[in-house]
């Protein structure tokens, strides 16, 4: 099936978004956790806060049979939790109170459970 200049448009946009929020993401990541001693938590942290962001690269593939409305919605799912996640990490909209940690741990399970949500919505609208 080939696509149509606007999807093809809208694809590599996406993608460049998604790969761009996942490269300013991991450097926020990365400066957040600068001052711990240990090499191996803010790896684990790095590893945490890109997995929603590879799944979503790699679940594009997977979107190729669906009807273009769907890859549609795909693609623009990728930009609002790219610029969401960038957001969240960048401390704009923290609460005073709110430890970094926290945003770090909870907007990729928050990321997460979304992707989940929409591909059980994706199946199950594919079954009928």
């Amino acid at each position: 099936m080939t696509q149509k200049p606007v999807y093809r448009l809208l694809r590599t946009v996406a993608i460049l978004i998604l790969l761009t929020g996942a490269i300013l993401s991991a450097v926020l990541t990365w400066d957040a956790g600068r001052k711990n001693a240990s090499v191996i938590l803010p790896a684990m942290f790095l590893i945490w806060v890109l997995s929603p962001f590879m799944v979503l690269l790699f679940a594009g593939y997977r979107f190729k049979r669906y009807a273009e409305h769907r890859y549609i919605s795909y693609y623009l799912f990728l930009i609002v939790l790219s610029v969401f996640s960038v957001i969240a990490y960048s401390g704009v909209l923290n609460p005073a109170n709110v430890k970094t940690a926290a945003v770090f741990l909870f907007t990729p399970l928050l990321s997460w459970v979304l992707i989940i949500i929409g591909a059980v919505v994706l199946k199950r609208s594919a079954a009928r």
